[in-house]
């Protein structure tokens, strides 16, 4: 799948209300103070996608204040965050 394709499959799954946090994402996000709400605006509307070299995907996206969230998900037959990401660390 390439990186403009699998932007449209997260979106229109994250749409459908098909994603989940993984528990390593969900402490993620608290550390990182980010909200639920705040996870699904940023799929259903990610503005970059890459593949990484684990097969999961890195996204960017914005969270409801405008923020950037970058996360790293697994697309199947819904989207799993993995983790959301630091600014620090882009790379997971």
């Amino acid at each position: 799948m390439k990186g403009k394709r699998a932007q449209r499959t997260i979106r229109t799954l994250a749409g459908q209300g098909r994603w989940r946090l993984g528990s390593h994402a969900y402490e993620r996000m608290i550390e990182r103070g980010v909200q639920p709400w705040d996870i699904e605006h940023a799929l259903v509307h990610v503005k970059a996608c890459r593949l990484q070299r684990n097969g999961r995907w890195h996204v960017m996206g914005p969270a409801v204040d405008g923020n950037e969230i970058a996360m790293s998900v697994a697309i199947e037959e819904q989207v799993v965050v993995v983790t959301v990401v630091s600014e620090e660390d882009p790379d997971v």
